[in-house]
């Protein structure tokens, strides 16, 4: 029956295109940070400090 179901695809947004840095940089900003510290914010991810 599962199989039956219509595929559904799940539309891109235009969000998906950034990258990890892009999405941080709202997320800084709505903390309240300063350019400057924003800038100084650190871009390695979790991941690669394993």
């Amino acid at each position: 029956m599962v199989r039956r179901l219509p595929a559904r695809r799940r539309e891109r947004s235009p969000l998906d295109r950034l990258t990890e840095r892009e999405r941080q940089v709202p997320a800084l900003m709505a903390e309240g940070r300063s350019n400057g510290a924003i800038a100084r914010a650190p871009v390695v991810s979790e991941a690669a400090m394993v």
